[in-house]
C-alpha cells in the first residue's frame, strides 16, 4: 500500500510540472528589411538559375504589384511574374544576406502569400499546368573573426560564394486559392538552424507554365 500511495503522489507532482515551451520563430517576413516588399525590390535581388527565369530589364522580370488588377495585396506590396506569351516566364528574388547572431537550433520562419491567375481573363480555370511558387530559407554560420565577410549571390549563375551550411531549406507552395484569388491565409514554411548563424536569406521563385498567364507572392508581415 505504501509503494502504491508514493507511486501515485509522485505521478500527481510529475503532471503538475511545467513541460517544454515551444520556441519563437524568427519571422522572415517582419525581420528582413522589407521583408514584405512594401519598398518594392529595395534589399533584393533578382537571379536566373536558368534560362527560363528572367531579370530586369528584361521583360517578365520579377516585378513589383503587378498585374494591376490584383491590386492592393492582402500585406501592401507584392511582386508579380507575368507570361503574357507561351515562354514559361519564371521569375526568382533573393534577399541581400542579413546580419544575425543566432545559436543552433534557432527556428525561422516565413508566411508566404499567393494569387495565380490567366492574364486574360484570370478567375478562369486553368487547362494545363498552373503556376507554381518555390521558396528557401538559408543561412550562414560565422567565420573567424565573426562574423566574417557576407556571403556573395552571383546572380547570373545563382551561386553564393560560400555554402549555407548553418540551414538550407527549400519548400514548394501548396494552399492555392482558386485561380485569380490571393491565398485567404498564408502557409507557414518553418527551418531549424544546424549551426551558429551569422547571415540569413530568403528567396523566392514565381514559376509560370503555360501561355497568358501570371503569379504573384508576398511575405506576409501581418503575423503574430
Amino acid at each position: 500500500m505504501k509503494t502504491l500511495v508514493a507511486t501515485v503522489v509522485i505521478a500527481v507532482v510529475f503532471s503538475l510540472m511545467p513541460g517544454p515551451v515551444a520556441a519563437q520563430c524568427v519571422d522572415h517576413c517582419q525581420v528582413l528589411a522589407n521583408g514584405g516588399f512594401a519598398q518594392g525590390l529595395q534589399f533584393w535581388q533578382c537571379s536566373e538559375p536558368n534560362n527560363n527565369y528572367r531579370c530586369p530589364p528584361e521583360p517578365g522580370a520579377p516585378t513589383p504589384n503587378v498585374p494591376a488588377f490584383i491590386i492592393p495585396g492582402p500585406d501592401g506590396g507584392f511582386i508579380g511574374v507575368l507570361n503574357p506569351n507561351d515562354e514559361d516566364i519564371a521569375g526568382k528574388v533573393v534577399h541581400n544576406p542579413q546580419l544575425r547572431n543566432d545559436q543552433a537550433g534557432t527556428c525561422y520562419r516565413a508566411h508566404i502569400l499567393v494569387n495565380r491567375g490567366r492574364l486574360s481573363n484570370p478567375v478562369l480555370p486553368f487547362t494545363s499546368a498552373a503556376p507554381t511558387v518555390h521558396l528557401r530559407i538559408q543561412g550562414w554560420r560565422p567565420l573567424t573573426p565573426p562574423p566574417g565577410p557576407a556571403p556573395v549571390l552571383d546572380p547570373e549563375e545563382d551561386v553564393w560564394s560560400r555554402r549555407p551550411t548553418a540551414m538550407n531549406c527549400q519548400f514548394s507552395f501548396t494552399n492555392y486559392a482558386a485561380p485569380g484569388q490571393w491565398t485567404a491565409n498564408p502557409q507557414t514554411f518553418t527551418c531549424v538552424a544546424q549551426q551558429p548563424v551569422a547571415y540569413v536569406s530568403l528567396s523566392i521563385s514565381g514559376v509560370n507554365h503555360r501561355h497568358d498567364s501570371y503569379v504573384a507572392f508576398d511575405c506576409d508581415t501581418r503575423q503574430e
